[in-house]
């Protein structure tokens, strides 16, 4: 037997298209992932985003302040990274870039096959744990990202930078 269709209703949290807003593009992270995105998050504590999807890849992004020349500007000990990068014009940290400066994302850490064979379904940033973070100096806080795939794991990976 048919089921009765049923009339949906007009309210919705979906806005339409004329909604006054406009959106821009500022930046689009260097290109990874060989399959969909399922999940992106950004850390509030270092800028820094992690994106995961159907490839199982976990890939970490930072930005960072590059010259007009296209030389980064690389503190004391720092080595640069691989080209794996994608110029941009925000600002970092709250600070405007000055006219000889922008910024660039730089893939910093990547794992592959995250969960195996299986996908990875989402992925987010986390505290530390303060009875794990010996050697850290007062009021400073290591993050954990953590993901979940269709191994039906919770995985908990640490960052080493």
């Amino acid at each position: 037997r048919p089921r009765e269709r049923v009339e949906q209703s007009r309210l919705s949290i979906i806005k339409s298209a004329d909604s006054g807003e406009d959106w821009a593009e500022e930046a689009v992270l260097p290109k990874l992932h060989a399959r969909g995105i399922y999940a992106a998050a950004w850390s509030q504590r270092t800028g820094r985003v992690v994106s995961t999807g159907g490839d199982g890849m976990v890939v970490v992004y930072q930005e960072e302040w590059v010259n007009s020349g296209g030389e980064e500007e690389l503190g004391q000990g720092e080595q640069a990274l691989p080209d794996n990068e994608v110029e941009g014009t925000l600002k970092m940290d709250g600070v405007e870039p000055r006219e000889d400066q922008s910024t660039r994302w730089r893939i910093i850490a990547q794992v592959d096959a995250a969960h195996g064979v299986y996908e990875v379904n989402h992925v987010t940033w986390a505290k530390k744990p303060r009875s794990r973070q010996l050697e850290q100096e007062e009021g400073e806080e290591e993050e954990l990202i953590i993901t979940t795939g269709d191994d039906g794991a919770v995985k908990v990976w640490e960052l080493k930078t």
